[in-house]
């Protein structure tokens, strides 16, 4: 289930500008919106005592189950390599359900390709092989990301790509069937409900690929 266009608009509000973590009592400022999906939104917060800054997905509790939210984060706490988004903690209160990650300077691919409408073909390579090392290690531990897209691969300060949100992510096990992730960058397995797994990311991989290099134009 989506999150409906009302509480989209209703959330900024009700997200507290002082957010604090009811067991470490820690006090997090909130600031800029950085993006929003279709489970909830980010937002860059910084914590009031040391100046650490965090990228803060923001997830209405009943409009996304909580059984999916809690395997997110899941997934999350066991991921740790260089072209994956860190993971730093999380916690709940009666509405929401606060994740924080690796701040990556709000950027994405996206936002790199729409900026500067086209890349050279090195920098794509540059690119793609930290995709493919980061989709690699996920496949590795056992997951299929299953929403890989330009908006979702996020660069940071030092041009380092990192994928994330792993809000569809799930461990593998016997072929999904359910269809899920982005229309453009979709499998045809996917589509067709034939049953996929780590494949559908390397499809979704070949489809960043074209994006970058405007092949379909």
């Amino acid at each position: 289930m989506s999150v409906s266009e009302p509480s989209r608009a209703q959330m900024a509000s009700e997200v507290p500008e002082i957010l604090v973590d009811p067991k470490t009592l820690r006090s997090y400022g909130r600031d800029e919106l950085l993006g929003q999906g279709a489970c909830g939104k980010c937002y860059k917060m910084t914590d009031l005592e040391t100046g650490d800054t965090y990228a803060v997905k923001v997830i209405r509790l009943y409009s996304w189950g909580v059984e999916e939210v809690c395997e997110e984060v899941q997934i999350l706490k066991t991921l740790r390599h260089k072209n994956v988004v860190g993971f730093s903690h999380s916690f709940e209160d009666d509405k929401f359900m606060y994740i924080f990650m690796e701040l990556c300077s709000g950027q994405t691919l996206g936002d790199i390709l729409k900026a500067r409408g086209t890349l050279t073909e090195p920098e794509v390579r540059y690119y793609i092989n930290q995709l493919i090392s980061g989709l690699t290690y996920i496949h590795r531990q056992g997951y299929v990301h299953r929403d890989i897209k330009l908006e979702n691969l996020f660069i940071n300060d030092q041009m380092e790509l990192k994928i994330g949100d792993f809000g569809l992510a799930v461990k593998l096990k016997p072929r999904e069937k359910e269809v899920c992730g982005t229309p453009v960058y979709m499998a045809p397995e996917v589509w067709k409900r034939e049953g996929h797994g780590t494949e559908a990311d390397v499809w979704a991989l070949g489809c960043v690929i074209i994006s970058l290099l405007k092949l379909g134009n």
